[in-house]
């Protein structure tokens, strides 16, 4: 908050397949953006679009105060572990060559006419934060069904057992 007062721009794309990343921090992205707002700064959040056409993943921010810029592109997702717990690799460009960031806006406002990535809101942060509950729900479940059939005897089949139960309850509904 105190370097938007300072003047600082900023654009935040994130991507949400894979449910990688948290709603919390797009809260708190949120939450920037109306404080940038109110002291006359300016923070865009775009989020990808749920309508999942495709996977989007790229790793950019872009960052500007007053006359300096920069631009860092790199492996890191928008998480704890990519800002801070994981082995990560970027690179920072900056300086006052604004040559980048005008091929970064065109690159965005192609994601946002495409309809890839949208304007993060609320209502549409809370649905990700949905979606991303039961998938993690079902993922912790495949994973109890594989650390079972991993740790069963040679020749047990768990697992089949396990998706012929699934796939009979699908049956039923």
């Amino acid at each position: 908050a105190d370097r938007v007062a300072n003047g600082l721009s900023a654009t935040f794309v994130v991507g949400i397949d894979f449910f990688q990343s948290e709603p919390e921090v797009l809260r708190s992205l949120l939450r920037l953006r109306a404080s940038a707002t109110k002291i006359g700064g300016k923070v865009s959040v775009y989020m990808g679009s749920e309508a999942d056409r495709c996977t989007f993943h790229p790793k950019v921010y872009w960052f500007k105060r007053k006359r300096e810029e920069a631009l860092v592109v790199g492996s890191a997702n928008m998480t704890s572990g990519g800002f801070s717990d994981n082995h990560e690799l970027s690179v920072a460009l900056s300086g006052a060559d604004g040559k980048w960031r005008k091929r970064l806006d065109k690159w965005i406002a192609e994601r946002v006419k495409e309809r890839d990535i949208v304007e993060a809101k609320p209502a549409l942060i809370n649905r990700y934060e949905q979606r991303r509950d039961i998938y993690r729900a079902t993922m912790k479940a495949a994973e109890k069904r594989a650390h079972r059939s991993m740790d069963a005897p040679s020749g047990q089949t768990i697992v089949l057992n396990d998706l012929l139960a699934e796939m009979q309850e699908r049956s039923e509904e």
